[in-house]
């Protein structure tokens, strides 16, 4: 094997590495809670759900939750950092429809 043929093949390689530690990057998931309903038991509601279809937090997902119970302003200011974040799914939670007034359209 030449030195070029070398050179290529060590390339291949790391970049086939680079590629495989890219894949298995744990997903973003944030949550905003605005309801003033048990936010523990609506948090473990949410892991279980995800732990039955594969998902377990801190393996291939983060969860990123935030509460603004009673308080919209800091809601819009919760909801713009976590859009912020780049995440791959995001959840309100609330006593009413209000996720398209927090999240809106075209954000996510």
């Amino acid at each position: 094997m030449g030195r070029r043929d070398f050179i290529i093949l060590l390339g291949g390689a790391l970049s086939a590495s680079l590629h495989a530690r890219r894949s298995r990057k744990a997903r973003r998931l944030v949550v905003l809670m605005t309801g003033r309903v048990n936010a523990q038991m609506r948090m473990e509601t949410i892991q279980r759900g995800l732990q039955s279809r594969g998902w377990t937090e801190g393996r291939n997902i983060s969860i990123e939750y935030r509460w603004a119970v009673g308080d919209a302003a800091q809601a819009h200011e919760f909801a713009k950092e976590l859009v912020g974040r780049q995440p791959a799914v995001a959840i309100v939670q609330s006593e009413r429809d209000e996720g398209s007034e927090i999240f809106p359209s075209g954000t996510l």
